[in-house]
């Protein structure tokens, strides 16, 4: 998505090298429009390639947000999951202090 929309309005024939505005895209081929695409979901940017249209722009922000949300959600489950068993942890100390005193 991110190589034809790199490539709107790009001239015949140049279309791999230049677009319309006499601007070089990052992107030769799909395989580094998917690599971009996954380095920006994973929040990475290496910061090798970047889109210059608007469009290419446009889709870049989608899959930054996107990234941001996929993320996210995982890392909410995970401290979540980890924040239950730190209070069970904590409950099964405060109880075996109390035996102790007993």
């Amino acid at each position: 998505m991110t190589f034809p929309a790199e490539l709107e309005g790009s001239l015949p024939g140049k279309r791999f090298l230049v677009n319309y505005k006499g601007e070089f895209s990052s992107f030769d081929d799909s395989f580094s429009a998917f690599w971009f695409v996954i380095l920006t979901l994973a929040t990475a940017g290496y910061g090798d390639l970047e889109p210059v249209t608007s469009s290419g722009k446009l889709v870049a922000v989608v899959a930054m947000i996107f990234g941001a949300c996929y993320t996210a959600m995982p890392l909410t489950l995970v401290g979540s999951q980890f924040n239950k068993s730190y209070l069970e942890y904590k409950r099964r100390e405060a109880l075996l202090r109390t035996k102790q005193e007993v």
